[in-house]
């Protein structure tokens, strides 16, 4: 039997019962990033149980929606910065994205929630969230976004709509979440500057130079710890009163 968390065999999965025919009994999927990759095989080789949607997994999502926030706090608090004061967007009202939204409000965060799912949208508004139509309308104005949907909550053209300074958060896997490819070709890295305190540095780490592009972070946190920050410029640079204040970006606010 194969335990995954993230639905990382799924591309190998036909490769893997070939290899060990008679043998692999089936896939237990731990997570609903994981039950989506699963769920775009077309016949998969062998038996697939997914324990992502399970009521068991409830009180876990629960405390994953914790670590998030508490992971995200610790890396803006180590660029001098903190959240009160700062709206948030969070784009997804599932299990994690509710627990999210609750553990930002109880730090005084205003939160602005985002679905596609209508009636998520209601519910969110019936827990007394400010909710948005559109994802456009949803980053207008937010400092902090966090995308907790597991399928691209930010593409290309989005990226234009977070303000400066904005922090942006993927509580999935960042290459599911974000179009990264389309902020690889806006920016050039360079090393972070040693004011971040090695506690608190996340492994893979890296900021932006720009001269004359806008700036913003984003980061992957995890359920433990955050594990990779980097800070990238905006696209080519648009007069201020264009420019909406929303923001996925979880760093640097301002120039160093």
């Amino acid at each position: 039997m194969l335990l995954d968390v993230g639905g990382y065999f799924a591309p190998a999965l036909e490769h893997l019962a070939a290899r060990f025919s008679g043998r692999l009994l089936g896939v237990v999927e731990d997570t609903q990033n994981g039950h989506q990759r699963c769920q775009r095989l077309d016949k998969p080789p062998v038996p697939v149980y997914s324990v992502a949607r399970s009521p068991l997994k409830d009180p876990e999502d629960y405390l994953v929606g914790q670590s998030v926030v508490f992971s995200t706090e610790a890396l803006v608090r180590s660029r001098d910065d903190i959240l009160n004061g700062r709206p948030a967007c969070v784009i997804g009202y599932g299990k994690l994205g509710r627990s999210i939204a609750a553990m930002l409000h109880s730090r005084h965060v205003g939160v602005t929630v985002f679905d596609i799912d209508l009636v998520r949208r209601v519910q969110a508004l019936s827990q007394g969230y400010r909710t948005a139509p559109a994802l456009a309308d949803a980053l207008a104005g937010a400092g902090l976004v966090v995308c907790a949907t597991g399928n691209m909550a930010l593409r290309e053209e989005d990226f234009g709509r977070v303000a400066n300074g904005a922090y942006i958060a993927s509580v999935t896997s960042s290459d599911d979440e974000l179009e990264l490819s389309a902020l690889h070709d806006l920016s050039t890295p360079a090393p972070l500057s040693s004011r971040t305190s090695p506690a608190t540095r996340a492994p893979a780490t890296t900021s932006t130079s720009w001269p004359t592009a806008k700036r913003s972070t984003s980061c992957t946190a995890r359920a433990s710890a955050p594990t990779s920050c980097s800070s990238r410029p905006r696209s080519s640079p648009r007069p201020p009163e264009l420019m909406s204040t929303s923001g996925l970006r979880f760093g640097l606010p301002r120039s160093r």
